[in-house]
């Protein structure tokens, strides 16, 4: 998970940085130079309480509009190889990836 590990960096930033004898630390620096057991366990719980509100938001989506029957209808379909999913190319522009344009561009 380690393009989510900057997210995770911000996290443990919120609360700005940390003052010691007139120098400035960050949080992340610190629990990962000092401590870098803690620091994997605290990004596991972050990890695991992150799943856990992604899940519980999917869930509320599914319930929307009979999402969740037509959510296992999909699986279903998807699962016995008759479909794969196309994904538009906008999605994955925040991933650093190009847009159509400027993918058609390039080739």
């Amino acid at each position: 998970m380690d393009y989510l590990r900057p997210i995770f960096h911000d996290y443990l930033n919120e609360e700005s940085e940390v003052d010691v004898a007139g120098y400035s630390f960050y949080r992340d620096v610190i629990s990962k130079e000092l401590e870098l057991e803690g620091y994997e366990e605290a990004s596991d719980d972050w990890l695991a309480q992150r799943k856990e509100q992604n899940i519980v938001r999917a869930n509320a989506i599914l319930e929307l509009h009979d999402n969740q029957a037509r959510f296992n209808r999909l699986k279903e379909i998807f699962n016995s190889g008759s479909v794969f999913p196309f994904v538009d190319a906008g999605i994955s522009m925040p991933s650093g990836y190009p847009g159509w344009t400027k993918f058609l561009n390039q080739i």
